[in-house]
């Protein structure tokens, strides 16, 4: 598994890839997980793997009226050929991530994730993993 981690400078994102060479091998059957997916560094590290070859699960919390607008980002992923497959629930929800992942569960391609991405940048001020609780990913 590889991880990016991101960081927001002052308006300057930067990327962190713990192996370069992921990006440049085509392999049908790579998943990357995308927490907080829906714009920003998220979205934009959404369309450049799906362009080298990662299906995609992201994980997104969007109100109603800004749905249209993410959808059309999801087909235009989709139109380089990877699968997305989308959760529209605070990642920070622990009953609403299991039942997230009892769903990827049913979707037999996915096994497991080559690169996990988390990018979630407003309203959150939660902990990613719990001390008290088993970690959900």
């Amino acid at each position: 598994m590889s991880l990016i981690f991101g960081m927001n400078l002052g308006g300057t994102s930067l990327l962190w890839y713990a192996e370069d060479a992921l990006l440049n091998r085509y392999n049908m059957n790579r998943w990357a997980l995308i927490i907080g997916g829906s714009s920003g560094m998220g979205l934009a590290t959404s369309r450049k793997l799906s362009k080298n070859g990662f299906n995609l699960v992201i994980i997104h919390r969007d109100r109603r009226s800004l749905l249209p607008e993410f959808d059309k980002n999801i087909e235009e992923l989709r139109k380089n050929g990877m699968k997305v497959l989308t959760f529209n629930i605070d990642g920070t929800n622990q009953e609403k991530i299991n039942e997230s992942l009892a769903s990827l569960k049913n979707q037999s391609d996915v096994v497991s994730f080559d690169l996990i991405l988390h990018a979630i940048s407003r309203g959150n001020l939660k902990p990613f993993v719990s001390k008290n609780e088993r970690p959900t990913l």
